[in-house]
């Protein structure tokens, strides 16, 4: 399943690999494997991003109460608030990690 053993971000719940083979990035949250296109990852962050700020407020942030839908409908991620914190950090640091080696390439590349 993974094609490189370049690990960009990992914590408790799960990580993120670079795929040579799809020039993409591996996700794996919990018991979800994903593999998303830079666009995608940078779509999902966002995503998360306003679901936890539409749910800040949730009094218990350990209850499975946050449902993600997908594109299938018959397919919903049941996460706690907690859980979705978790996820997004991995995100959030994926891109900054991305945008890191993408500003190194540049400066690599110039004479």
């Amino acid at each position: 399943m993974f094609c490189s053993p370049k690990l960009y971000h990992h914590n408790d719940t799960g990580f993120t690999r670079q795929c040579n083979c799809q020039n993409a990035i591996h996700l794996t949250f919990g018991n979800v494997s994903l593999l998303l296109t830079r666009p995608q990852l940078n779509e999902l962050a966002g995503y998360i991003f306003e679901i936890l700020i539409k749910n800040f407020a949730v009094e218990d942030r350990d209850h499975k109460c946050i449902y993600l839908p997908t594109y299938d409908q018959c397919l919903t991620f049941v996460m706690t608030y907690n859980e979705l914190k978790k996820l997004f950090e991995i995100l959030e640091n994926t891109e900054m990690i991305l945008e890191i080696e993408e500003a190194l390439n540049i400066n690599t590349n110039e004479p």
